[in-house]
């Protein structure tokens, strides 16, 4: 069996290298979709990177510009014992400020 090279800039990489990283990138994807049938079989909700969350409105003063009305969602953050982060954004110009 002969050995091939390919020539990439500053690095040269086998045919063996090549065939691993097939493998390796064939693994990542099969886990990926596994993962994605196992929470669709449990009912779990797949988020897209193009869904719109709608969030609640608040009134609350925007430190930038002075406008009244935000838009705010919570995450925890930090350790359970611990409040959740508010985000909001400010309906007016966009301007972001958040509570800890």
């Amino acid at each position: 069996m002969c050995q091939i090279e390919y020539r990439l800039p500053a690095m040269v990489v086998t045919q063996v290298q090549l065939d691993r990283a097939k493998v390796s990138t064939k693994s990542a994807v099969l886990m990926n979709l596994e993962s994605i049938d196992i929470r669709r079989e449990l009912g779990m909700e797949i988020i897209e990177e193009h869904t719109v969350m709608e969030y609640s409105k608040v009134s609350k003063k925007c430190e930038k510009c002075g406008h009244g009305e935000a838009t705010y969602y919570t995450i925890q953050m930090r350790s359970a014992d611990k409040g959740q982060t508010t985000f909001y954004t400010c309906t007016s110009y966009g301007h972001p400020s958040q509570e800890n």
